[in-house]
């Protein structure tokens, strides 16, 4: 905020009023002016702020003015037509969209990730049953390693 505006908004509020800028590459900037004669110049551009006439909007019981970059007059917010949906019939066909996503997406076939995955599930279940078994098997696996033992013992001579 320029110095000029820093001394309106704290020391003019009484006269001053809020300029609100859309530019078309969407940055809105706002700046803070003492109108002239119902005008108010704002980078040599002359906009139209007469409070009998132009639609503002109060913020803070300081009248706020919303312009296009290039148009003199401001946006009125009033006259617009609604929309012809209300926001409870608009949340039911955003919700009713993404189900029908949800379905469409599950009638496709099964892509190469989901196959790796549903393969390494695979693996290592059949390793965790081969483990499983070996593990019920483990005291002929001892018996027959002691025999081992003994058949070298005996063998050697120790």
């Amino acid at each position: 905020m320029i110095k000029n505006e820093w001394l309106i908004k704290h020391f003019y509020k009484n006269k001053a009023i809020r300029a609100i800028i859309h530019y078309p590459d969407h940055r809105i900037r706002l700046y803070w002016c003492i109108p002239i004669n119902g005008n108010v110049t704002i980078n040599n551009k002359t906009y139209s702020c007469d409070a009998n006439r132009d639609y503002f909007s109060l913020f803070n019981r300081i009248p706020t003015f919303t312009y296009q970059v290039d148009k003199i007059e401001p946006l009125r917010f009033d006259d617009i037509k609604p929309s012809a949906y209300s926001a409870a019939e608009y949340n039911t066909a955003i919700n009713n969209k993404i189900v029908r996503d949800i379905f469409s997406a599950s009638d496709k076939k099964t892509d190469l990730v989901t196959s790796v995955i549903v393969g390494m599930v695979a693996i290592v279940l059949i390793v965790g049953v081969a483990a499983f078994f070996m593990y019920k098997e483990i005291e002929s696996i001892k018996t027959v390693i002691a025999e081992i033992r003994e058949t070298l013992r005996v063998v050697t001579g120790q």
